[in-house]
């Protein structure tokens, strides 16, 4: 992969990869070192547990890791011991292995034969007491894992209820797209969750755009994809992927590989469009079949134009010079083809500009298909 992407570009597109900025993320970071700046001052620290809630792709995992990476910074400057540490519940089973996770994690190496999962939460906190350490533990799916579980989790419990009795060094994160601390029992574990204030919004589609190019500028070559391409991309993550950047991320690998499999040096509007249709799982265009005549017509005019022009926005009145007829009758046309998803219809700057979400090859294998189409 050397005429897309840098050498280890395609990585950087992982889930698992953490960029050195979070855009439009930063408030949600600074919110939770504030929540625990105590810690970082040797303080008694309230709250003892945080719960994250927000769409999938909002970027609450990722603000965590970029908390963590920020608080354990700090806590190294200042001589304070702080573990941070991200369990996936999604692959959680119990509470007993939920328990076993976190030990394995803070005392590796340490037996755990015949303890229980209490036990060996006791176990950890004993151990940081002993090595004056403190840990924040963030519970990934945490509403996934209490969702199967059908049961409050008494682990849980067990945590929070340490610290009620005495300082147990140990502090909790709960990440989860729905908010299943509001169906724990006891009030005063209700009651000791704090809720941030920033909320994990789906991001906009120009949020998205900065989130798309940053990553770009460590993913890709220089010059390999430019700001129409962005915009698209941004565009068809804000509706595809209801302002995921997850979705987004994707997107961009498989744009990228499109163009590398083509042994382009540049991502094209085409790339982006294929890489939709495969992450959409579609093979062929099937939105076209029950047109009339007139507006099949159309789009495959509207694909020459785009294929002619060979960008990714066009606005309404160079469309309509380029087909000519009436300008209604193309914006009667384009609102049905926006309806359907197959345009993207845009306001900037006081014009409004068409994108094409249907690859174009999609679009002329209509024509293969239909003898009666000039």
């Amino acid at each position: 992969m050397g005429r897309i992407f840098k050498g280890d570009g395609a990585s950087k597109l992982s889930p698992s990869y953490l960029p050195l900025e979070l855009p439009h993320r930063e408030q949600h970071i600074n919110e939770l070192l504030k929540i625990f700046s105590p810690l970082l001052e040797r303080e008694k620290q309230i709250p003892w547990a945080v719960m994250i809630q927000g769409p999938s792709g909002t970027g609450k995992t990722s603000v965590v890791r970029a908390f963590f990476r920020t608080i354990s910074s700090i806590a190294s400057k200042k001589g304070i011991k702080i573990i941070t540490d991200i369990i996936n519940c999604r692959f959680i089973a119990s509470d007993f292995s939920l328990a076993q996770a976190v030990a394995l994690r803070v005392t590796p190496g340490a037996s755990l034969r015949g303890f229980s999962a209490t036990e060996m939460i006791q176990n950890v906190i004993e151990y940081l007491r002993n090595n004056e350490s403190y840990l924040i533990l963030a519970l990934d799916d945490f509403d996934s894992y209490i969702a199967r579980k059908k049961s409050k989790s008494k682990l849980v419990y067990d945590i929070l209820k340490q610290q009620e009795i005495t300082d147990s060094r140990m502090f909790m994160i709960f990440i989860g797209v729905n908010d299943y601390t509001m169906v724990f029992e006891e009030s005063w574990i209700r009651n000791y969750v704090w809720r941030t204030k920033s909320k994990f919004e789906p991001y906009s589609w120009n949020e998205l755009k900065d989130v798309l190019g940053k990553r770009a500028e460590e993913v890709f070559e220089s010059g390999v994809i430019d700001e129409n391409e962005l915009l698209l991309a941004s565009r068809i993550s804000s509706k595809f992927g209801y302002g995921s950047a997850r979705y987004g991320l994707e997107l961009l690998l498989f744009s990228g590989m499109e163009a590398e499999w083509e042994g382009n040096s540049k991502i094209n509007s085409e790339h982006l469009r294929l890489s939709l249709a495969r992450l959409e799982g579609k093979q062929e265009v099937t939105e076209l079949s029950d047109f009339s005549r007139d507006l099949k017509e159309f789009t495959l005019t509207l694909a020459n134009i785009f294929e002619e022009e060979n960008t990714s926005y066009l606005t309404i009145s160079s469309i309509s010079s380029k087909y000519k007829k009436e300008k209604q009758k193309v914006v009667d046309y384009l609102n049905r083809l926006n309806f359907e998803g197959i345009v993207d219809l845009l306001e900037l700057n006081g014009d409004v500009y068409v994108g094409l979400f249907l690859p174009l090859r999609f679009i002329s294998s209509v024509k293969q298909r239909d003898v009666n189409l000039p």
